[in-house]
Parts: structure tokens; sequence; C-alpha cells
């Protein structure tokens, strides 16, 4: 099904309920938008971390550690 036609769908059925009811789904809807807006922001970060250099000399540093190098021992 089409977006226009689930949004048609979800309008008519809005119109015929009570004003409590459509206040609870917009409610919903908002707290939906927020949740995707969110999902889509950490998506993006992501993204530009997976592209940045900036942990590059991670990758070129292999840094080897042995029991000697521990100063204090619990």
């Amino acid at each position: 099904m089409k977006k226009e036609n689930l949004i048609e769908e979800t309008l008519s059925t809005l119109s015929k309920l009570p004003k409590e009811k459509i206040c609870a789904i917009a409610e919903y809807a908002s707290f939906l938008l927020a949740k995707y807006e969110e999902e889509q922001l950490q998506k993006g970060i992501i993204t530009l971390m997976e592209n940045s250099s900036s942990f590059d000399f991670l990758k070129e540093d292999e840094v080897s550690y042995t029991i000697k190098d521990i100063k204090e021992k619990y």
C-alpha cells in the first residue's frame, strides 16, 4: 500500500474516534517521530565516525603491553 493511501485510511479512521483517543494517537505519533529522528541522527554520527580519519593512528601503532608494564597490582 502506498504512503498516501495509508495516510488517507488513517485520517478516515481518526475522524471516527473521540477527541481523547485522537490526542493519544497524536502523542504516540510525536513519540515515534522523535524516536525515528534520533535513530537517523545516530546513523549519521556512525557514518561520520566510520568515514573519519581521526582514529587512523590506532591502526598504525601496534601497542603490545606485557605484565612487566603494570606498575600496581591489585
